[in-house]
């Protein structure tokens, strides 16, 4: 949708799951922006891979990509990608 509209740039941001891999995600938690439930670093990637975005179209679900996916994605389009990486939130 960027690049479709003329930007040559995009930003995400990445958490990592329990299992150590780099996932596209805003939220802390998954229940936002999944069909998911509980923090993203207590899920492992075959666990987040099972969920599905909730703006996707329920016809092509969207799936959590994994920062290497996503990558493989931008280069194809010739973006830059600014990346913010999130951490645990310290407890309350």
């Amino acid at each position: 949708a960027a690049v479709a509209a003329g930007f040559h740039g995009v930003e995400f941001d990445v958490r990592t799951s329990r299992d150590g891999v780099p996932v596209l995600m805003h939220d802390e938690t998954l229940e936002r922006t999944t069909n998911g439930t509980g923090f993203v670093w207590d899920h492992t990637l075959a666990e987040l891979k099972r969920l599905v975005l909730l703006d996707s179209d329920p016809d092509a679900p969207e799936r959590v990509y994994t920062l290497a996916e996503y990558m493989d994605y931008l280069q194809q389009l010739d973006v830059i990608a600014e990346i913010e990486i999130k951490q645990k939130s310290a407890p309350t």
